[in-house]
């Protein structure tokens, strides 16, 4: 009886000492007064939580979080922000009002575990850096051959084993709320559907709070909805004569290019020559193209059809990268297409000029 009362003490006092919230204390050398304010990073802005007043270069805050997050910390009259992640613990700052950046983050377990990513994220940083300051020096020089060979030698291999650093960084910590975060700054642009797929799923669902996974897990629904194999999904622009025409009202009769582009795209425009060519090649087998431009005026816009020869058929809501088709169809980069076949289901996308050529060929010829 006596040992399970002292166990039952023991487990109360345990819990009593529990941290609740988190309490921020800092200094901030360089300043000895002005607001200081606490910010959480969501996917597409900075939202203020908090602010206090300096008092000889300190400040404190107090509160508690859901879950550990991305936040910053910033002052008036201080250079940058620091970025730190914070959990309900004890947290002391020390920074310069000079380089807020580079302030000292301790007291937050999940901070440190995103400081391991960092150091050596910098050490990439840094000689990926080194190399692209020796290629920009050897194009200016006009030394094409080495700068091939440097790309080929020695950028891209050190980028590809950054990239697999990071992935084993997220393999290793599935549970730690700093890997979301990674995952959708580091390497999300650049992944493939089925691999987003993999590695947002090996995620523990712990860190699904994150903004971040949430901003990736919602993304990832819309790109499944419309990954090859899938029926293509219906959106309504204007044409340049102002009609309004459905992407459906330019499918059925034969294969169709949904075309991603924009006048200002120097690399959409460079590939354009190309395809007008598979177009007139294959206009008369069953095959159709609509562009979906992400211009915001509608005088470039019609310029850029005009010079550029483009004969097909075109639509636009001018809404830049906040078009409606750009969101459905998860264009992150462009020129960028999707195509469809005679049924509405998508066949391929990413198509390049050669490629799509290689791919109407076996579809049409």
């Amino acid at each position: 009886m006596k040992k399970t009362l002292f166990s039952l003490v023991l487990i109360l006092a345990l819990a009593s000492c529990k941290q609740e919230g988190y309490r921020i204390t800092g200094e901030i050398q360089g300043i000895e007064e002005g607001k200081v304010y606490l910010l959480k990073a969501e996917t597409r802005e900075m939202v203020k939580v908090d602010s206090v007043t300096l008092t000889n270069g300190a400040f404190t805050f107090t509160g508690s979080v859901e879950y550990p997050g991305l936040y910053m910390i910033e002052a008036e009259n201080a250079e940058g922000r620091l970025r730190f992640f914070l959990e309900n613990s004890t947290v002391t700052i020390k920074a310069d009002a000079g380089d807020m950046e580079n302030g000292e983050v301790t007291g937050s377990s999940v901070h440190d575990k995103y400081m391991e990513f960092s150091v050596k994220e910098a050490g990439y940083n840094e000689r990926l850096s080194d190399i692209l300051s020796e290629l920009t020096e050897l194009r200016a020089e006009g030394d094409e051959e080495a700068f091939t060979s440097m790309m080929e030698n020695d950028y891209r291999p050190l980028h590809e084993e950054k990239e697999e650093f990071v992935k084993d960084f997220i393999a290793g910590n599935p549970s730690s709320f700093v890997s979301p975060f990674i995952l959708y700054s580091q390497l999300w642009r650049s992944l493939e559907t089925d691999e987003k797929n993999r590695i947002l799923s090996s995620l523990d669902s712990r860190v699904e709070r994150s903004p971040f996974a949430k901003a990736m897990k919602d993304e990832l629904e819309r790109l499944l909805r419309v990954d090859v194999g899938q029926q293509f999904v219906d959106f309504t622009m204007e044409d340049p004569d102002g009609n309004s025409r459905s992407l459906s009202s330019f499918t059925g009769d034969g294969y169709l290019l949904l075309d991603f582009t924009a006048s200002w795209c120097g690399p959409c425009r460079s590939i354009n020559p190309a395809k007008v060519d598979v177009y007139h090649d294959f206009r008369d087998y069953g095959f159709d193209i609509v562009s979906v431009s992400l211009d915001r005026s509608y005088d470039e816009w019609v310029k850029y059809i005009e010079e550029d020869n483009l004969e097909w058929h075109h639509i636009s809501d001018l809404q830049a990268w906040n078009s409606e088709a750009a969101s459905i169809y998860g264009v992150r980069s462009i020129p960028y297409s999707v195509l469809i076949d005679p049924e509405g289901k998508i066949v391929e996308k990413g198509l390049r000029p050669d490629a799509l050529r290689e791919k109407l060929n076996e579809l049409l010829r």
